[in-house]
């Protein structure tokens, strides 16, 4: 029992270390670039719309998608990276994600016409270089953004 109890005590605290480091350090980029994970996921749990699915553009390492899996019904990522959709759809097997592996720009088109309801989007699909994928547009927020657009009728409350 005891060690169940330092298990979790040191667990806790790596965690907290490991939150305090990623704030220090996207202090010093002066809060630009990436945010830490924890406070991405604060973000969507107090702006999301509770209960929604999620649309999420650039599954990368699944971090965020697992976490929009847990506190949603359904999350729709877009991945195009051929290598990290491969990874996506192993880590992600059986829980309620369906992965597309093509660029947003192409899968908006088909997918926002089908959604209905509230809905949740976190379009963070970019290069950023490393393993990310480079497609004809950098970043293609004006096409999705135009995409769900055109299919705002089918939406009741909307975060995005």
């Amino acid at each position: 029992m005891k060690t169940d109890i330092k298990e979790n005590l040191t667990k806790r605290l790596v965690g907290y270390i490991d939150e305090i480091s990623g704030v220090s350090k996207w202090r010093k980029r002066g809060y630009l670039d990436d945010a830490p994970q924890f406070v991405k996921e604060r973000i969507f749990l107090k702006y999301g719309v509770p209960d929604a699915p999620w649309v999420e553009t650039g599954t990368f390492r699944s971090k965020t998608t697992s976490f929009l899996a847990k506190h949603s019904s359904k999350v729709y990522s877009i991945e195009p990276a051929k290598a990290l959709n491969i990874d996506a759809v192993k880590m992600l097997a059986g829980r309620n994600v369906e992965l597309f592996n093509d660029v947003s720009e192409a899968v908006f088109p088909e997918l926002m016409p089908t959604l209905k309801g509230d809905l949740n989007f976190w379009l963070d699909g970019r290069y950023s270089a490393r393993r990310t994928f480079k497609g004809e547009t950098d970043c293609p927020v004006e096409d999705e953004l135009r995409a769900i657009e055109k299919n705002l009728s089918n939406f009741c409350k909307v975060s995005i």
